[in-house]
């Protein structure tokens, strides 16, 4: 079992390589033509749109543009569509009777002037993540405070909050009913699908959000259930140290390898195209593979994150929503936090 943790490591750093010399040879071709997302724009009044349109379209709603190699051009703007031209020779662009000049450099399509302009970014729409993807924390409702400070507990209620890896958030009411959130969390800010701004706190994995009229829902860190699927969040390697970056490259590119595992601990390892078998013993906290003389190896589980080490190779898996599923199953195979 050793064998296929660095097996494991060796793949996914040789992966690694190989998708910094396809994206460095992408890079020697930069061109004005293909797909947009509009990261900020200028109306004249000095707002700041850009992290208003950031947080838009993590909820899915992108301002985006299509150019094509005859410089054809297509923008579509909150629900609204326009077709334009633009003229690589001149750099300029025809909107019917309205004619702008555009800057192109380094993936990013400046269009108009000091009065009004859109910024659109190519590498803004291949980093953007989908709302729901990758691995999430979950949390349960413990508490609410009421301005006055009397508190009241959520024991009895099982309402959980999973924050995703692009930030994005959901929570589920007893009814089943779900709201929509953006976290910032440089800014320690939400936003609510409503519009509803708030603010949050998160100390030892204890969130706070705190509406806007001063009531607080207090969130613990809470395990979502060992059974389902996991993506891999974090790589490392004795001679190569962290990997994130290209993990992160991985990630784009749907090259990360996978795990699932069912509810009586078997587990499928996808990885480049090959599936390797193996057998999660969560009472022994230990990890079998289907090899014959495979000996097992430890491993540690908390709250939905699996850890496999080897000396200083090291690989952690997050768990993901089912791809055929919305939200993930409540309370499947719940395992002891070691």
């Amino acid at each position: 079992m050793k064998k296929l943790l660095v097996w494991l490591l060796t793949a996914a750093l040789l992966c690694s390589l190989c998708v910094t010399g396809v994206l460095a040879a992408e890079a020697e071709e930069d061109v004005i033509w293909g797909s947009y997302v509009l990261i900020d724009m200028n109306d004249g009044t000095g707002q700041d749109y850009a992290s208003m349109l950031s947080a838009m379209a993590q909820m899915g709603m992108s301002g985006t543009m299509e150019v094509a190699e005859d410089g054809s051009a297509k923008m579509e703007l909150f629900g609204e569509t326009m077709e334009l031209r633009l003229d690589f020779a001149s750099m300029t662009a025809d909107a019917g009777d309205v004619t702008l000049s555009f800057t192109y450099e380094d993936g990013v399509l400046f269009i108009g002037d000091d009065e009004m302009s859109f910024t659109f970014s190519k590498n803004g729409g291949e980093a953007a993540q989908k709302k729901g993807a990758g691995a999430f924390d979950y949390y349960l409702l413990t508490a609410f405070e009421e301005p006055d400070g009397t508190v009241t507990s959520a024991d009895g209620f099982e309402i959980p909050l999973r924050i995703f890896a692009a930030g994005d958030g959901v929570i589920t009411n007893t009814d089943g009913e779900e709201m929509e959130l953006q976290f910032d969390f440089e800014e320690g800010t939400v936003l609510a699908e409503d519009g509803e701004e708030m603010t949050f706190e998160l100390e030892d994995g204890v969130l706070t959000l705190i509406d806007s009229e001063g009531v607080k829902l207090t969130f613990a860190l809470s395990d979502p259930g060992w059974a389902g699927p996991y993506a891999i969040v974090a790589l490392s390697t004795e001679d190569q140290g962290d990997l994130g970056e290209q993990l992160d490259m991985l990630n784009a590119l749907g090259l990360a390898p996978t795990l699932t595992i069912d509810e009586d601990g078997k587990g499928v390892l996808d990885m480049f195209g090959e599936s390797v078998e193996m057998t999660f013993d969560f009472d022994a906290m230990t990890v079998t593979g289907s090899e014959e003389g495979d000996e097992a190896m430890p491993f540690t589980y908390e709250n939905g994150r699996l850890t496999m080490q080897e000396g200083e190779n090291i690989l952690v898996f997050g768990r993901t929503l089912p791809a055929e599923e919305d939200a993930p199953a409540e309370g499947h195979a719940k395992g002891t936090v070691r």
